[in-house]
């Protein structure tokens, strides 16, 4: 796991997890203050277990459900969905000094997951690298999510 060292105002670590580690670490004490995108798939009627307690320290949480797959046919991830996930991170990034962690979580914390972690480090440290050598980033997500993280540039 790469530890991401930055500015205040931003994230130092980027953890992707499958739902049941998410889930322990949502019941689990922290000292440091985390927000936590959960992702799971679209036709699953269960919710993860993920909640704000007294101790876990979490500060937001943004629940998303789209398939692991490359469209939006089979409930890929949507362009509003991407923009959706970039718009929670970019609010994060800049305005919650309490948050020094961002937890992404999938079902199987391989795909989707890896491909929201890899835009989110590729657009704010210009290096997605280590979560192309460690998962199989869903590439659909990964290039939404980064398009809109790159929109407000372009703007």
């Amino acid at each position: 796991m790469k530890l991401w060292m930055v500015k205040s105002k931003m994230f130092k670590n980027i953890l992707v997890f499958c739902r049941g580690h998410a889930e322990d670490f949502a019941k689990e004490p922290h000292e440091f203050g985390s927000a936590v995108i959960s992702i799971k798939t679209r036709e699953d009627p269960s919710d993860p277990y993920i909640k704000f307690t007294d101790t876990n320290n979490i500060k937001e949480i943004l629940f998303m459900a789209f398939n692991d797959v490359e469209n939006e046919v089979e409930g890929g991830i949507t362009y509003k969905e991407a923009h959706r996930i970039a718009e929670f991170v970019r609010h994060i990034a800049e305005h919650r000094d309490d948050v020094d962690t961002l937890v992404i979580h999938c079902d199987a914390g391989a795909s989707r997951s890896a491909g929201v972690a890899a835009a989110v480090a590729k657009y704010y440290f210009k290096d997605d690298e280590d979560f192309f050598k460690r998962y199989t980033p869903n590439a659909r997500c990964y290039r939404l999510v980064l398009e809109e993280l790159m929109q407000v540039d372009n703007k």
